[in-house]
């Protein structure tokens, strides 16, 4: 960055786009729901590859990732993240 005269404020907006971003909670369950179905892709087409037959498309996503801590009362609070990689 310093070669090229770059400051945080020139890159803070890229930086944004990867790297361990805050997830809702309420939406984890139709995320993994749709990891379930990545996988299930993933599974048909290793019996179409041994069949030699087209595969279909896997879709790309991203990795989610929970973090359990303890808010100032001591209750245990799971965060979610997506591990985003462009």
């Amino acid at each position: 960055m310093a070669k090229l005269g770059l400051q945080t404020r020139d890159v803070s907006s890229l930086l944004k786009c990867f790297g361990r971003q805050p997830f809702q909670a309420a939406e984890v369950p139709a995320y993994q729901a749709r990891l379930k179905e990545r996988d299930a892709i993933v599974e048909k087409n290793k019996k179409l590859k041994a069949g030699k037959k087209p595969e279909e498309p896997v879709p790309l996503l991203d990795i989610l990732e929970s973090k359990t801590s303890k808010d100032t009362e001591g209750n245990e609070v799971t965060n979610w993240f997506l591990l985003v990689n462009p």
